[in-house]
Order: C-alpha cells, then structure tokens, then sequence
C-alpha cells in the first residue's frame, strides 16, 4: 500500500520555513548583520540624498559644484592616505578574539592605531600642499586656498576612525554601526534645512558638511570605547603571547595592500567627481556627484552593507577551521545580492529622470543618462560583493591589489577620452567597464582551490 502524498506547503507557509531558516542558518548570519546595518545605511541614503539635493538647490549648479569638488578632494586623499585598519583588526583581531586573548588584541588596536596616525600624516602634508594646484586644475578661486586647507582637517578624524570601526564589527555590535552612520547625515540634513531657509552661501556649507563628519566621528569613538571597556578588553591582564601578526612575516605588505586596493576603489566615486571638475568645470562636476547620489541610494548600500557585514564572518569562521561553510555563505549571499541589486537598477530606470527633477530640480535632470550608468556599474559589482572579503580573509590581499591596479588603470585610460567625446556618459561609460574587469577576474581567482 503506498503512503499518502505529502502535503502541499502554500506559498506562505514556505515564505514562512525559508525567514525561519535564515534566522538560524550560519551562512544566514551576514545577511542579519545587513538587517540590523540596513537601518543606519537607510536613513543615511535617505538623509544624504535630501541633504545633496538641498544643497545643490540653494547653490546652483557651479557653488554646488565647488562645494562637492573640495569634499571629495579631502575624502579622496583620506582614502589614499589610510590603512584601511578596520581589515587589519578584523585579519588579525579575530584569533585573539576567539581565543579571549584580550592582551594579543589589544597589541593589534595599538597597532592599528600607529598605522591611523602615519595615515593622517601623510593626508594632512597632501592636503596642505595640493591645495592651491587643485585649485587652478578645477576651477576654484584662489581666494578659496584657506578654505580648501581648513576642511582637510577633517581627513584627521576620517582617518583614525578606522580602528574603532573595525572593533565594533569584530565585536558584532552592528547595531551601533548602524546608529552611528546615521550622525553625519542627520547633522548635515538639519543644518541644510536652516541654510536654505537662510539663503546661505558655500562657505556656510562647507562649514556644516565639516561639522558634521567631526560629529560623526568623534561619536564612533565613543561608541566604540564603551563597547570595548564593558567587554573587558582593557582590563584584563597581558598573558606576554607574541603579536598575533609575529609568525606572518608580510604583517605591512597586508596592511599596504588593503590600503592601496582601498584607494583604487575611489575610480568609481571620488575620483570620478573630480575627474569630471577637471576635464569639464564644477557645475558638470556638480551634476556627476547628483548623478552619482542618486544611483548609490538604491545600489551602492548593497556593496557597503555586504562588505562589512561579511568579512567579520568569513574571518570567524576561518579561524575556527569552518571552511565549507564559508563558500556556502558566499555562494548564498552573491546570488541575494545581485538579485536585488538588479531589481533596483529596474527601478532606478523607471523612476531616475522624475526622481532627480524633484530632489535637485530642473537644472540636474541632464544627469539621468550617466546615473542610470554608475548603477549598472554598481549592479555588476554587487553580484561579485562577496568574493573580495573571501581573499581578503584567505590573504589574497596582493591578488586584489593586482586586479584593482589593472582595472583601474584601465578606467583612467578611458576615463579621459570617453569623457572628452561623449561628456558626462562618457565618465559613465568607464564605471561600466572598470566594474565588468574587476568582478570577472575575482571570480577567476575564487574558481581556484587555494581561496577556499
């Protein structure tokens, strides 16, 4: 006699088993981290865009310009200068964290924040001296060689915030991450309210955008420092283990190329901006950073929530020896990924021309063609999201570097004459190639048995 057939799960009653499956599965866990970030990346995206949008309305075109040229310069140049430590205590803090071993841990936070100090050094001393060249090359007035100088001191706190940044995601405390993204926008969302009630003019803008990036920092350190009194990792007695980093000789060709392959990644962000305000003038410039705002509010997160909220993960789990699980979860977590990333980029198309003539009005609606552009760029990427944190848990931090040199290289050597020939797309254009080159050769590298 044959058994009866099994009954038929609904829909919902499947929907149902699959969220109570990825509360509880491992590979799942990146994803809830994402949940909890998703709140403070969400609220940033949404302030950041009406902020953007209020300033470039009550500037105009060449002001806003100028305003997100001088921004991008000082994030470029923190971005170059930094270590990108947050990876380094994540690498190296993992063991000792696992271990309980709070003196080796905190050998890697004093380390971290040597290689911070090195970074602001060099951030500052670039800053300082670039400025009046950046100046003539984009367009600015001279008269703006202090103002130019003065906002680069915010690259101070950029910099040394990536130690207590790093803590808190090896720590799991996402939460405060997410609470913590949501400082500088707010600030900059309400100040831009009363600036364009006021009628305010630039130098009242860089004013609040410098405000508040020092409010946005200062408030990771706290954050952090009482997370890592309550945790007891400065009380606890030194056990005088070696540095975790002791038997892994190329401790600064990690720390170097983590910092390089960072700085290779602004082809898609600042550099562009600025790219753009040389070859074309601030009021294009300004257009490119609308362009670029709007696309990043519905593709962008995908990539800086993934990131952070994998790597910790996939390091955790490297260093209790869990290696099949690590490819399941990054199998798992690119397909969602790039999933939903293509979907926004649908939605993007659809509603990008009316959306961009209701935040920044009429004059920033010729922007449409090269946002539509970043986002696909941005969509290509979030399909390979998770294969950099997999090498750079496996310390194939050299390949990365090597694969974002070449595709960079490659973007700049379309970058200038694809802009020159076909404007704003053209900058639009190269994102799309340069995203393309460097997702295909991490998949080439993941294939390989050594990155499992």
């Amino acid at each position: 006699m044959s058994s009866p057939p099994a009954p038929r799960r609904s829909i919902s009653g499947t929907l149902r088993a699959g969220l109570a499956q990825m509360r509880h599965a491992d590979w799942a866990k990146p994803i809830r981290n994402i949940g909890v970030l998703l709140l403070g990346r969400g609220a940033q995206a949404v302030f950041s865009l009406v902020y953007v949008a209020m300033a470039a309305r009550t500037l105009g075109p060449r002001d806003f310009g100028i305003l997100v040229l001088i921004h991008s310069m000082a994030m470029a140049i923190s971005d170059i200068a930094r270590f990108q430590t947050w990876q380094f205590v994540l690498h190296y803090g993992a063991g000792p964290w696992h271990e309980r071993n709070m003196g080796n841990l905190r050998r890697v936070l004093k380390f971290s924040l040597v290689l911070d100090a090195i970074g602001v050094a060099i951030g500052l001393v670039v800053m300082f001296i670039g400025a009046p060249y950046a100046a003539m090359a984009f367009g600015i007035p001279e008269t703006m060689d202090t103002a130019i100088r003065l906002y680069g001191l915010s690259i101070i706190f950029m910099v040394v915030a990536d130690t207590p940044n790093g803590l808190l995601r090896l720590l799991d405390r996402f939460d405060l991450a997410a609470w913590q993204n949501t400082a500088m926008p707010a600030v900059r969302l309400v100040g831009s309210v009363i600036l364009a009630i006021m009628d305010a003019g630039l130098y009242a803008f860089l004013i609040l955008w410098f405000g508040a990036a020092v409010f946005e920092h200062i408030v990771l350190f706290v954050l952090a420092w009482r997370e890592a009194v309550r945790r007891g990792i400065f009380s606890k007695p030194d056990t005088g283990d070696p540095p975790p980093w002791r038997a892994d000789k190329p401790v600064w060709w990690f720390c170097i190329s983590t910092s390089v392959n960072s700085s290779l990644q602004l082809a898609q962000s600042h550099l562009g901006t600025l790219a753009v305000g040389w070859l074309l003038g601030p009021a294009p410039a300004g257009l490119f950073r609308i362009a670029s705002q709007v696309s990043s509010v519905l593709v962008k997160p995908l990539r800086q929530l993934f990131m952070p909220a994998i790597l910790p993960e996939l390091s955790h789990l490297r260093a209790a020896g869990r290696l099949k699980e690590r490819m399941v979860m990054v199998r798992r977590v690119s397909v969602l990924t790039g999933l939903v990333a293509t979907g926004l980029l649908l939605v993007l198309i659809l509603i990008g021309k009316p959306a961009i003539a209701l935040l920044a009005g009429q004059d920033y609606v010729a922007a449409y063609g090269v946002m539509v552009a970043l986002a696909a760029g941005g969509t290509i990427s979030a399909w390979a999201v998770a294969l950099e944190p997999l090498l750079i848990s496996n310390g194939k931090v050299h390949f990365i570097t090597a694969a974002r040199t070449g595709s960079t290289l490659l973007y700049l050597s379309l970058l200038y004459p694809l802009t020159l020939q076909f404007g704003l797309m053209g900058a639009g254009y190269a994102a799309i190639v340069q995203a393309a080159v460097i997702s295909l050769l991490l998949l080439l590298r993941v294939t390989l048995p050594s990155a499992r």
